[in-house]
């Protein structure tokens, strides 16, 4: 598939804006609750993560199979 495409460039873009939004919240969240005392404890942010990555190949997974799916009823 070329990447003059349409939808794969505006996957990757969207895919690359939300891991970027993702990282700046977190890091928002994690100084936030620094400063108020209270750090957050790095287990339960790498069990947040694995779980945020789990969820995002699992909806790029279905994403792609759907798509393949009705590129190939046509």
């Amino acid at each position: 598939m070329p990447l003059t495409e349409p939808w794969p460039n505006a996957l990757r873009v969207a895919s690359i804006l939300v891991v970027v939004k993702a990282v700046l919240i977190g890091a928002i969240y994690w100084r936030r609750a620094e400063i108020m005392g209270r750090p957050v404890d790095a287990g339960t942010v790498a069990w947040t993560v694995l779980a945020g990555l789990i969820t995002l190949a699992v909806v790029i997974t279905v994403v792609a199979a759907v798509a393949r799916r009705l590129r190939n009823r046509r």
